[in-house]
């Protein structure tokens, strides 16, 4: 017969708290990390180390490759945690993007120390009384998934990635930090019916079909798969940590035209919580007059980026909109 938890001991950490941590993982990748510090010693586990600071991307992530948080042992049994959300991470852990992958993984460490330190994650919903749950860690290197030495392609590898983590009940993966990894990570994974949660990826086109197509429909199928109409969720299982290229393109252009107006980010539409107002467009439409939009010249993404600076700019009320290659 399973014991209860019992009512003194470390607090269990509330599922909306996980998913801040979760949706704090950018914030965690982002911090500076020295490499200092001795390497793993005897009697120490990746759980209760403190000089892992040294390590490169293959050795950390190595030893946070099927893990669990808390441990999976008789206490955290004892405590009720003996389920385990498993989150598969395929990371650039070789090659030129290896400090990407090392990051990922320090971040990982932080997230599943902090679980661990609470006890497991509280099902607040919707089972409240249910056990905790745990988490499980799955890393591999991106790179190498199928033998980068015997030149598998990018979608190859996408493909096997996601089919070994399906196979190993994967409840969802990380991604490399990229566009176009996450763009092929979650191509694959929609297919398998596995969630994918971006941390590198802030291009709108993947996460809604474009419009600068306009009514071609078979360039707009052809060009962003599954996509088959506009303006629509382009993959149902992509989620991401971070804002889309085009809020923070919103963002940036109110900075600018509020500096160019001299009232400070506050007085632009901040009648309206901070949204942009129709007279606060206007003022900065006749300040600044037009705006223009600068573009990679022959890259696709850098012309759907300037499709959708575009159209935000012209949604802020610039009456002169120019592209520029």
């Amino acid at each position: 017969r399973r014991r209860r938890r019992a009512a003194v001991g470390p607090p269990l950490l509330p599922l909306s708290v996980a998913a801040v941590l979760l949706v704090s993982f950018i914030s965690l990748l982002l911090l500076p990390h020295a490499a200092t510090g001795a390497a793993l010693g005897g009697g120490y586990t990746v759980h209760n180390a403190t000089n892992l600071s040294s390590l490169n991307a293959t050795e950390l992530c190595g030893l946070l490759h099927d893990t669990y948080w808390p441990p999976r042992d008789a206490a955290s049994a004892a405590a009720g945690v003996v389920d385990y959300l498993t989150v598969a991470a395929p990371q650039t852990l070789s090659g030129e993007e290896h400090p990407r992958g090392l990051t990922a993984c320090r971040a990982m460490l932080l997230i599943g120390r902090g679980i661990a330190a609470a006890g497991g994650i509280a099902r607040t919903v919707p089972l409240p009384l249910q056990p905790p749950l745990g988490v499980r860690f799955l890393v591999v290197d991106y790179v190498d998934v199928l033998g980068y030495a015997r030149g598998s392609t990018r979608d190859e590898r996408a493909t096997e990635a996601v089919r070994r983590f399906a196979a190993l009940g994967a409840d969802a993966i990380l991604p490399p930090f990229s566009d176009r990894e996450t763009e092929l990570v979650a191509t694959a994974a929609e297919a398998a019916g596995v969630p994918v949660v971006a941390w590198g990826a802030p291009s709108d086109h993947l996460y809604r079909c474009p419009s600068h197509l306009g009514a071609n429909l078979t360039a707009l199928r052809a060009q962003f798969p599954p996509c088959v109409a506009p303006d629509v969720r382009r993959f149902k299982r992509l989620f991401s940590v971070e804002n889309t290229a085009s809020v923070r393109l919103r963002d940036a252009l109110v900075a600018v035209s509020s500096a160019a107006l001299g009232v400070g980010g506050a007085g632009f539409g901040a009648a309206a919580g901070g949204a942009v107002t129709a007279d606060a467009a206007a003022d900065a439409a006749s300040s600044l007059g037009g705006i223009a939009i600068v573009e990679e010249t022959g890259s696709p993404h850098a012309e759907l980026a300037a499709a959708y600076a575009a159209e935000r700019a012209a949604w802020l009320g610039y009456p002169r909109v120019t592209k520029l290659a």
